[in-house]
């Protein structure tokens, strides 16, 4: 008799948890998506980058890149003092996520940076726009916009990523900025790692027949959130990257935590990879993620 009360009160308790959640997805509403493949699109009129190709050393050199959701960028004015507070301000290139245009209009102009930024939806949450933006110490020669197919469970806010071409003098290399959907499973997971992939380097992209044309490049850099919320996404992630000849960067765990103290405990979101003739040793995270609930990651390229 107590087991069939005590399986009666765990069915009756899931009911209820499941009944929650559909009441406040209902609430939250539904994000208005831009499904065009080629706008909206911001860019940096008047930001002229600090490095000029046209005058860089030759050889081999080293190149920084640094990702960071901002967190709907609900605190604009708090990014760059976090990334000086992390040292990591004199990045060449600069990748965010869950930005608004604001957001990366003032840091872009804060550290002096190009920069180019692509809204996915205005987001109901924080009813702004939402997306993702590349800033770069270097000319931005080529940009994209890559649709995700997957929408979210939660929101039907669409999350895309997006790719550009930095002009290093010498030398192009092609960085990827990635925002994938939370709460997936493997399946649709490694549709959306092939999908950014796939349009980035083969031209094959989702809605759009006719994309853009991108300038060849000798070398790739992809990062972002890749929100692997479980075991079983990371390993989707890796198989993926592995197979296009990618490597993850190490030395990058512990980026994220809905805990506000530094203490609360992590999880692992956000990653680099790159060509593996790139590799220059293990990336970092950041110590303090004032603005956020990522901490922002940097990791060093040796581009020849």
């Amino acid at each position: 008799m107590t087991l069939r009360n005590g399986s009666a009160i765990a069915v009756l308790s899931l009911l209820v948890v499941v009944l929650v959640g559909l009441i406040l997805i209902a609430r939250r509403g539904h994000g208005r998506n831009f499904l065009d493949p080629k706008a909206p699109v911001y860019s940096g009129a008047g930001v002229e980058p600090t490095v000029a190709a046209s005058t860089a050393a030759p050889g081999s050199r080293r190149l920084s890149v640094v990702s960071f959701n901002v967190h709907f960028g609900y605190q604009a004015s708090e990014i760059a003092p976090t990334l000086r507070a992390n040292g990591m301000d004199g990045a060449d290139v600069l990748l965010l996520q869950e930005s608004n245009e604001r957001t990366a209009r003032e840091v872009a102009a804060d550290l002096g940076l190009a920069w180019v930024y692509y809204p996915a939806t205005i987001h109901p949450t924080s009813n702004d726009l939402f997306g993702v933006a590349i800033l770069s110490r270097w000319p931005i020669t080529a940009h994209r916009k890559i649709l995700l197919a997957n929408n979210s469970h939660f929101d039907a806010a669409r999350k895309i990523a997006m790719t550009a071409v930095i002009d290093l003098g010498g030398a192009s290399i092609q960085v990827i900025n990635v925002h994938l959907q939370s709460g997936m499973f493997s399946r649709g997971y490694r549709a959306q790692v092939s999908r950014v992939l796939t349009c980035a380097t083969l031209n094959a992209c989702e809605g759009d027949p006719t994309p853009s044309t991108l300038p060849p490049t000798s070398a790739l850099v992809v990062g972002g959130d890749f929100n692997t919320w479980n075991s079983d996404l990371g390993a989707v992630l890796a198989s993926v990257m592995s197979g296009a000849s990618l490597r993850r960067v190490d030395g990058i765990e512990g980026t994220f935590s809905k805990i506000p103290t530094e203490a609360g405990p992590r999880s692992t979101f956000d990653y680099f990879f790159a060509s593996p003739h790139l590799l220059a040793g293990p990336g970092r995270v950041g110590a303090s993620r004032k603005g956020s609930d990522h901490y922002p990651i940097e990791a060093t390229f040796q581009v020849p």
